[in-house]
């Protein structure tokens, strides 16, 4: 697992527009990008008594072709950094865009007793 700002410097390695959350118009027809934002929180035991505070982020690349260059890259700096993600795909009409999407958990810091 890997930690929160670490996984967001290995997008940046990208260097297309990423954002946390929701998108601003003014980057909507921007492709490839990257929109991320958390959908469960947990803690978890960690060791001497603390607690991680994880995430579970989506991770939603939006792009022209379902074959996307930079979707290819990432897939490879996750496999580099042992974060090996399960892709899907869909293809949204009214945009004609390729939505690729898949979860990943991230670490946002550590809760002491």
């Amino acid at each position: 697992m890997k930690q929160k700002n670490e996984f967001i410097e290995l997008l940046k390695e990208l260097g297309i527009q990423i954002n946390e959350g929701i998108t601003p118009e003014k980057v909507k027809g921007n492709y490839p990008r990257i929109v991320i934002w958390p959908y469960i929180s947990e803690y978890q035991a960690a060791s001497g008594g603390a607690y991680n505070d994880i995430k579970t982020y989506q991770v939603s690349l939006m792009s022209k072709t379902i074959d996307e260059p930079k979707l290819q890259e990432l897939r490879q700096k996750m496999l580099n950094h042992h974060l090996i993600p399960r892709i899907n795909h869909e293809y949204i009409e009214e945009e004609r865009v390729w939505h690729s999407f898949f979860s990943v958990d991230l670490i946002e810091g550590v809760i002491e007793e």
